[in-house]
């Protein structure tokens, strides 16, 4: 059953955004590729085939979309382990960013779940990756200073520097423990 958030105005407008499972063969799962590769380069991503195989056979991955009627607004892909939830990618479409779209979906993670989050975001070197980590701080995550490099989704990619934000709660020495399930678990690094 889908989940609803509250109401919120959107371009002079009520909308109710539903929460619905993406899966391989849904109605959703075309328009989440398209946004996906629309928002993260290619380091930052998983290869199609290795996606849906994570989507069948890992029940601690989940994928899910918001959408308003049948609209595709956005998507959230998140792992649960059993310290803390880890947000991999939060993505919403182009013409509806700036609405509450994406706090929603980071918020609705946070409660359905109920543990400390941990997701990682670009260094800060310009305004737009200073906005993203200040759009995440103003939901509760403080960035960290623990060192980290996001491993290669493939073979042939690199390694890329990057942060890691938690929600309060979390202690550097939490978020270097949350390090390596990452590494062994989301990116199958030994």
């Amino acid at each position: 059953m889908p989940q609803k958030c509250d109401k919120f105005k959107q371009k002079n407008r009520d909308i109710v955004i539903n929460y619905k499972e993406i899966s391989p063969e849904g109605d959703y799962f075309e328009s989440f590729w398209q946004l996906y590769n629309l928002s993260f380069p290619p380091e930052e991503r998983r290869e199609r085939a290795d996606f849906l195989r994570i989507m069948r056979e890992n029940a601690a991955f989940k994928a899910l979309a918001a959408v308003d009627d049948k609209n595709f607004k956005g998507f959230v892909t998140f792992w649960r382990f059993p310290a803390f939830c880890y947000i991999e990618h939060l993505a919403v479409q182009p013409a509806e960013r700036g609405a509450g779209i994406g706090g929603e979906l980071l918020e609705m993670v946070k409660a359905r779940t109920g543990l400390p989050v941990v997701l990682e975001v670009e260094t800060p070197v310009d305004e737009l990756t200073r906005r993203r980590i200040g759009f995440y701080q103003r939901h509760g995550l403080r960035l960290s200073d623990v060192a980290y490099r996001q491993p290669p989704y493939d073979a042939g990619k690199p390694w890329v520097p990057m942060r890691l934000m938690a929600t309060a709660a979390m202690t550097d020495e939490q978020l270097r423990l949350a390090a390596q399930v990452l590494h062994r678990e989301v990116y199958g690094q030994a």
